[in-house]
């Protein structure tokens, strides 16, 4: 787990470093984000929120991945959409929810998925709905990450091979 724990905190830090870098920008684009908006500022990190996904979601290392990759795809595709303090913990969650059910091959019910993100199963059913369809219905498995185009492909292909070194 500690190689997995690792993975999780690159992944959270590379979405703080955008949000951060988001905030700080002078976007002019429309905030399209009130499908994620959390009402209030979550208590808990998006480092520590990772964290707990990464104990309690018990799926492989490589969910973290695609999920940065699924919300770079949601970037993407929607321009008008921003990251923000307010929706990064939601999207992430909806994002590791979709890479765990797109390349694991066992999982749990979405009821243990809330339960873990703090929100109730209503909202995550609708959390997965509102991300696929922002990803067009077009999710990537792990077998295709290195095919798979982004502006972020180097951070990726880093994880991965920062990954395959420790295992050695």
């Amino acid at each position: 787990m500690a190689g997995s724990e690792r993975l999780s905190e690159l992944v959270a830090e590379l979405l703080l470093r955008v949000v951060d870098r988001i905030a700080s920008s002078s976007h002019s684009a429309k905030d399209d984000t009130s499908r994620f908006k959390s009402g209030l500022l979550p208590s808990i990190s998006l480092y520590n929120y990772f964290l707990r996904m990464d104990k309690y979601m018990k799926c492989s290392e490589s969910c973290f991945v695609l999920s940065f990759i699924y919300i770079d795809r949601v970037l993407m595709k929607n321009p008008d959409f921003l990251l923000t303090e307010y929706n990064i913990h939601r999207l992430s969650l909806a994002a590791v929810l979709l890479a765990i059910k797109y390349n694991e091959d066992y999982y749990f019910d979405n009821k243990h998925y809330a339960k873990i993100g703090g929100i109730t199963l209503k909202e995550l059913n609708y959390l997965e709905r509102a991300m696929l369809g922002l990803m067009n219905y077009e999710p990537v498995s792990y077998t295709h990450l290195r095919a798979h185009e982004t502006r972020h492909d180097l951070v990726c292909r880093l994880l991965l091979e920062k990954k395959k070194k420790k295992k050695k």
